[in-house]
């Protein structure tokens, strides 16, 4: 999540009713925050690379790529090899106001273990939904914003999940002149009983670090944990850190490192990517 032009930025489902009821209750505050900034037309501010996403949203009519593609291996008794293609696409529709679509595109994951070997490719569910800024940082309040979508299967997910919805708050920190603080908190929850998740709380909090003005590094703690009992519920703990390169003021690169914790299940991974405003 790239909150100061070249540093960083970086994916909650609680019920429809929550989500939007939350991004509902936003668009008074909107109206009574008449001077509070929006996305700076001279900066871009992207949700990607890191997992906390910014409070910023895109200014109006322009519109955001931010794509990239994600490799991860996972160890124990099965090992696995994945690769996606983490994608979102970010419409400014009002000052303070985006809407976006957001998917991982297509999964493709080689497992091997006891002597067997398979490959599996799918396509991945999309999220379809918003994001408002309610506030500019002003002394220790930060910048706010809240953000809501609903989960839609589609491809290889639809057999495997139903419809879930995401609901959070996003909040940002200038710590100093080159280095600021972004946190997100949020829940998960299935809406359709094929949606086989928990709900689940989930929280990032990632530093960004401005190296010159066109070059920043983060490095970030994110997790998952359910907050009750449904099939497969699992928890993480993460740790992903990594860089950013501007290249004009509608052009970035990324490219990051994780170490995760999945329930006893330790994994690696990496990224590449891309951010284009139009």
């Amino acid at each position: 999540m790239s909150r100061w032009s070249c540093v960083c930025g970086g994916g909650v489902r609680r019920g429809v009713a929550v989500g939007m009821l939350v991004v509902g209750m936003s668009w008074p505050a909107v109206a009574w925050a008449g001077e509070a900034a929006q996305a700076e037309e001279d900066g871009l501010v992207t949700d990607r690379p890191d997992v906390a996403e910014s409070s910023q949203t895109v200014a109006p009519w322009r519109v955001q790529l931010e794509a990239g593609v994600d490799v991860a291996r996972t160890f124990g008794l099965t090992q696995t090899l994945t690769l996606s293609a983490p994608t979102k696409l970010r419409v400014g529709v009002a000052r303070m106001a985006e809407l976006h679509l957001e998917s991982d595109v297509v999964q493709v994951q080689r497992a091997s273990g006891q002597g067997q070997q398979t490959t599996e490719a799918s396509g991945m569910a999309l999220d379809v939904g918003g994001k408002v800024h309610l506030l500019d940082e002003r002394g220790a309040v930060p910048s706010l914003g809240v953000l809501a979508a609903v989960t839609l299967p589609t491809g290889g997910a639809l057999a495997q999940s139903g419809v879930g919805a995401t609901a959070k708050v996003a909040a940002d920190w200038t710590l100093t002149e080159l280095v600021g603080l972004g946190v997100n908190l949020g829940l998960t929850s299935p809406i359709t009983e094929r949606a086989q998740e928990a709900t689940t709380l989930v929280w990032a909090s990632s530093f960004g670090f401005g190296l010159t003005d066109d070059l920043g590094m983060f490095m970030e703690l994110f997790g998952e944990s359910p907050l009750h009992g449904r099939g497969g519920a699992a928890w993480s703990l993460s740790m992903d850190g990594g860089c950013t390169l501007k290249l004009s003021p509608d052009l970035q690169l990324d490219a990051y490192v994780r170490a995760e914790q999945l329930n006893r299940r330790a994994a690696l991974g990496g990224g590449l990517g891309v951010s284009v405003r139009i």
